[in-house]
């Protein structure tokens, strides 16, 4: 809405209304809406999930969690987004699911066996992120744990319609 002033020759105001979930949508971007975090009890946050398409039956599963101050973010999402565009170079990599909630940036990945998680872990981009996380890279106030886990058991996708049939996972584990 504009308001003229005829007076002063010249536009007095300027009211603008804004779809900001349209607006959003338009520029490739998703929003999202979350109750407010209850101190002590719940906190939320932001997720995503890689597809690989990949279906083999997972035999590993490596779990991580880093606690970093907000600035550092950034940095931790490059090293991540090098880590997963190496690793889907790697037919035993079968995705993962990655959780930032506060501080705590979780990732929790599938393989096909427990050694090719070890290896694929040990150098290249993975490495790289080691070291920069050990060098304060990702703040002198980092700190995390990684994990490495075999599954005792995988059950088969909650269906009525059948109960015996995996085809709906598509391969994702996560």
């Amino acid at each position: 809405m504009l308001t003229y002033d005829p007076y002063a020759e010249r536009v007095a105001t300027v009211v603008g209304y804004f779809d900001t979930a349209t607006m959003l949508r338009q520029l490739g971007l998703q929003a999202h809406l979350t109750p407010q975090n209850m101190d002590g009890v719940t906190e939320f946050g932001i997720s995503l999930r890689v597809e690989t398409g990949r279906t083999a039956l997972p035999g590993a599963f490596t779990v991580t969690w880093l606690d970093i101050d907000p600035e550092h973010q950034g940095a931790l999402i490059d090293a991540t987004t090098n880590i997963v565009m190496q690793e889907l170079e790697d037919d035993d990599y079968l995705g993962a699911c990655f959780a930032t909630i506060g501080r705590r940036n979780y990732t929790f990945t599938a393989w096909t066996s427990l050694e090719a998680a070890r290896h694929a872990l040990r150098g290249g981009a993975h490495g790289e992120a080691m070291r920069l996380a050990m060098a304060d890279g990702l703040g002198a106030n980092a700190r995390g744990v990684t994990s490495f886990w075999e599954p005792a058991a995988l059950n088969r996708v909650f269906s009525p319609s059948d109960p015996h049939d995996i085809s709906e996972l598509g391969g994702q584990w996560l």
